[in-house]
């Protein structure tokens, strides 16, 4: 749940009032960065106890708010 804040996040921080279709791209983006965990999240995840699991969902929402932030701040959705 705090990886899909971080997510939603990054497209409250854009001076663009947000739409729903920026926020339904931080979501799939979420879950597309949670689910194939490329390099850096696959890392975070091996750390010992609940502190991977957190980690891991933690960097896919701040790599998908990054991109979604981006993405609606440019305009293209």
């Amino acid at each position: 749940l705090a990886g899909q804040w971080l997510a939603c996040a990054g497209i409250c921080f854009t001076p663009i009032y947000p739409s729903v279709a920026a926020f339904a791209l931080a979501f799939l983006l979420f879950r597309l960065f949670d689910i194939l965990k490329p390099w850096p999240i696959s890392a975070a995840e091996k750390l010992p106890g609940g502190m991977g699991v957190m980690a891991d969902d933690m960097l896919a929402g701040l790599a998908a708010g990054i991109i979604a932030g981006v993405v609606h701040y440019f305009r293209v959705i």
